[in-house]
């Protein structure tokens, strides 16, 4: 067909119906560059408004399709593991057209590749071209989250809360703002900064309770020596454990008992707590001291 419609457009070179015919065959076969420029030379030739207009349609249509094609193809890159190249596509595809999936895709593969900054640029021209994306809203968060900007990620939840209309999606948020909260907490819980990590978990559990950030907060409380809030939220954390374990709540329980000079008590729940594999060491060598201290006291 290329072959007929190119020897047509050699004996008339302004036929503007051969040059469309032309570039629609190498549209047909993806060679978009040579389409583009079948369909210019129409464009060039014709003394036909309508079919003028119909060039112009099919080189926004030409560039739309090899857009998505380079976007197509990041999509299969990313699947492969190629994450570099499948940047490189994605970048070939926005070279064309500034979509927010493209940039939603980029940021995502980006991410993989632990370039948070670049990630984070990404998907953040992504919800620029369409304030009600909420995925990239999402995904935005999911990263800041990683990047240790609590506050930032509750807010992007907070704006795909506002702008989302899938009911699934408004589910999982919450649960995500929960646990954006509870990392928060957890965070701050290892710098020792023992007020914060209760603000968080607190702020975590009135989003969405978990076994999880009750047990967050009775580790702080202890530390803050509030041994009644932390027997308060070990109670709560029971009524709905899920994946908090009966051996660290008895660990927990123990050093509750233990700091309080209670020392037969915090004795009985240690022993309980050395049949969990991660609180037996900490378990017993809390046994030893202990027995060691109440020999000592015999003594």
């Amino acid at each position: 067909a290329i072959n007929s419609f190119s020897e047509s457009v050699k004996l008339n070179p302004n036929y503007d119906l051969g040059w469309m015919a032309l570039g629609n065959a190498h549209l047909a076969l993806k060679e978009y560059d040579m389409a583009i420029n079948d369909f210019n030379k129409v464009a060039e030739v014709t003394k036909d408004t309508n079919i003028k207009s119909k060039a112009d349609e099919s080189i926004k249509f030409t560039l739309n399709t090899k857009s998505i094609d380079f976007y197509n193809k990041g999509n299969e890159l990313n699947k492969q593991n190629k994450f570099e190249e499948a940047v490189l596509s994605y970048d070939q595809a926005l070279s064309i057209s500034k979509d927010p999936k493209y940039y939603y895709q980029k940021g995502l593969v980006l991410s993989k590749l632990t370039k948070n900054k670049e990630a984070e640029d990404a998907l953040r021209s992504a919800i620029a071209l369409n304030d009600s994306f909420d995925i990239g809203y999402v995904a935005l968060a999911s990263l800041q989250t990683v990047n240790k900007d609590y506050d930032g990620a509750v807010k992007s939840y907070e704006k795909a809360l506002t702008v989302t209309k899938n009911e699934n999606l408004k589910s999982s948020i919450k649960e995500s703002i929960s646990k954006t909260y509870l990392s928060a907490g957890n965070n701050s819980y290892k710098d020792k900064k023992y007020d914060q990590s209760i603000e968080w978990m607190l702020k975590s559990i009135n989003n969405s309770p978990s076994d999880a950030a009750y047990l967050g907060l009775v580790k702080a409380y202890i530390e803050k020596k509030k041994y009644n809030d932390a027997i308060t939220a070990l109670d709560n954390l029971k009524a709905i454990q899920k994946t908090v374990t009966d051996g660290a709540i008895a660990y927990y329980r123990g050093m509750i008992h233990l700091n309080k000079g209670e020392d037969n008590k915090a004795i009985e729940l240690f022993t309980v707590a050395l049949n969990d594999s991660v609180y037996k060491k900490a378990s017993q060598a809390q046994l030893d001291y202990l027995k060691a201290k109440q020999k000592g006291t015999k003594k």
